[in-house]
């Protein structure tokens, strides 16, 4: 099973990403990094970037952009603004994600600041050749300014509609200390993780190999329990199977092991 969470992808999104090395970087290292940033995409399919927050300008985008997303290699892309308004279906999906993240951004404590990421699941997207798709949008902080705010970003896509059931999508913020979810069939804000305490205790049963029955004998409920919290988690993400569910918990970074 492939998932973001590797030994190096968390040297990326969760060492580098909160601190100020990569501006330090000599040509050199910078040449080095980006080729473990292709070699990392490639394997996983994905895209990833290096992004300007202010004028939203690419620093560097992965070598299978163009191939990602059914582009002319001499194509010149050089904008997310010029580029995610051609392949959104939904843009207001995005505007979406942009407010709620700006708002709890502005109400973020400066320590937060610093933590700052967001995920941005199920995004109905076309290809520039006109294949449908869903996406799965991380972004983390690589570099802060003066007031912490985070001026260079790391963003990585994935193309997610083997998981995804329905038209559902959703937002996470995470803060370092808090987590706040948005979804599309509620559009509230919640201070509250995409998966509940219980629910995540019988992912990891299940993770681990045990069958309903087994999950309901070990945590003392029923099988009927067992299964309505895998429902649950399946309806409120818009998740095709439990295997999905897993796959987004390591995406997250949210440990399905500890048991």
């Amino acid at each position: 099973m492939s998932s973001l969470i590797t030994t190096k992808a968390e040297a990326i999104f969760y060492s580098i990403s909160h601190i100020d090395d990569y501006e330090q970087l000599d040509e050199e290292s910078k040449k080095q990094y980006f080729s473990f940033l292709n070699e990392y995409a490639n394997s996983q399919n994905s895209v990833l970037m290096i992004l300007k927050k202010v004028s939203l300008d690419y620093e560097f985008i992965t070598s299978n952009f163009y191939h990602f997303w059914g582009l002319n290699p001499s194509e010149s892309i050089n904008s997310f603004k010029s580029f995610f308004p051609l392949i959104m279906e939904n843009v207001q999906s995005l505007a979406e994600c942009i407010k709620v993240h700006e708002e709890l951004f502005n109400n973020a404590t400066e320590d937060e600041k610093s933590y700052f990421s967001s995920t941005f699941f199920g995004a109905r997207v076309n290809t520039l050749n006109g294949t449908p798709a869903r996406l799965v949008w991380h972004v983390v902080p690589m570099i802060l300014n003066g007031h912490r705010q985070s001026k260079i970003l790391l963003s990585y896509q994935k193309e997610i509609t083997h998981l995804v059931e329905g038209d559902i999508y959703w937002f996470r913020i995470d803060t370092g200390k808090r987590i706040f979810t948005w979804y599309s069939n509620q559009k509230i804000v919640k201070e509250k993780e995409i998966i509940s305490r219980a629910e995540l205790s019988c992912i990891r049963y299940w993770t681990a190999g045990l069958s309903s029955s087994e999950i309901a004998k070990t945590l003392f409920i029923s099988v009927n329990t067992v299964n309505n919290h895998f429902k649950a988690v399946r309806n409120r993400l818009g998740l095709r199977n439990n295997t999905a569910i897993v796959e987004i918990c390591h995406l997250l970074n949210i440990s399905t092991s500890n048991i």
